[in-house]
């Protein structure tokens, strides 16, 4: 069976990885990305293809992950490499390796990969959302991944703080301008940094103490007060932003990933926040933590090529 090809391309490292129809990974390779030169950033990706074409005697399929989009029309949207943003990427790649190659958001592709998760494969809908260096959302709607008109669907990190965070949060907090251009973005709350900048923002005396999330989250498991006060408030907050996410398209599943995802107190706790928000004490979906860690990004660009006989086969591993 043709092997498939997965590429996680973020603005540090590009990750490559070559799987079978069971999905069982068979190579992995990583290289640094070059953010700002075009034709080595080609080189880089179809050496890794034709390497491993030559090894395989096959021609692989090939998906790709990467933060931005694949905007319909063919051009790549992608502030943090800034050689591809506004090149036609995909067509560039086809005409090297002469095959298809589908390309996808990171987090689509995140999300693709836990739905085919063995025990979500069935799953109506899986909401798959990103805590970890912003904040990020896919959706697979019965093993299909949803990426709206444009390809640009989810970009729930761009969504606003809800009107009742500023009442959690206390008046002092600062409304930040977003590296979009807008100002208040979930991102910057949401995510792993936004976490480590609401405590250092009400707790560091100044630059020179500043806390990473992860000591927060050890003094929280140590009993530390001021880590309990600030976990409680953030999770709080969570709940309240994604709870409109919930209300519009009732996930069966929600599944986190990003460093924060490893918080157990997630799982402990937003289930019960979270009926606070919900519509009419609608039921709340199945909270979950990733199931493929690290390696979600690149298994889920691999999976943008999977067939009905891939499906088969990984249901039968």
């Amino acid at each position: 069976m043709v092997q498939l090809y997965g590429f996680d391309i973020g603005g540090t490292k590009i990750e490559f990885a070559v799987f079978n129809q069971k999905m069982e990974i068979l190579h992995v390779q990583r290289m640094e990305t070059p953010k700002n030169d075009y034709a080595l950033f080609l080189k880089v990706i179809t050496d890794f293809i034709g390497n491993q074409d030559l090894k395989s005697g096959e021609l692989g399929t090939i998906g790709i992950g990467l933060p931005g989009q694949q905007i319909h029309g063919g051009i790549t949207r992608c502030n943090n490499i800034p050689c591809i943003d506004g090149r036609y990427l995909q067509a560039d790649l086809e005409e090297i390796v002469g095959r298809p190659v589908k390309i996808a958001n990171d987090a689509n592709c995140f999300a693709l990969s836990e739905s085919f998760e063995k025990s979500l494969i069935t799953s109506s809908s899986v909401l798959a959302l990103i805590l970890g260096t912003g904040f990020g959302a896919g959706l697979v709607i019965n093993g299909d991944l949803y990426e709206g008109h444009n390809g640009a669907s989810l970009e729930v990190g761009h969504m606003r703080l809800p009107c009742d965070a500023q009442e959690l949060l206390g008046n002092t907090v600062s409304l930040v301008k977003c590296r979009c251009g807008q100002t208040g973005c979930l991102d910057h709350y949401l995510s792993g940094r936004g976490f480590a900048d609401l405590y250092n923002h009400r707790y560091s005396s100044s630059d020179d103490h500043v806390i990473s999330a992860e000591e927060i989250t050890r003094r929280y498991y140590q009993g530390d007060h001021k880590a309990q006060i600030h976990i409680n408030e953030y999770l709080e907050l969570l709940a309240m932003s994604i709870s409109g996410l919930l209300v519009v398209l009732d996930p069966e599943v929600v599944v986190f990933g990003g460093g924060l995802s490893n918080f157990n107190a997630i799982y402990d706790k937003l289930p019960e926040l979270l009926k606070k928000y919900t519509l009419n004490n609608r039921p709340i979906p199945s909270i979950r933590k990733a199931a493929f860690g690290d390696s979600g990004g690149v298994r889920g660009a691999a999976l943008l090529n999977v067939t009905d006989d891939g499906l088969a086969a990984i249901l039968d591993s």
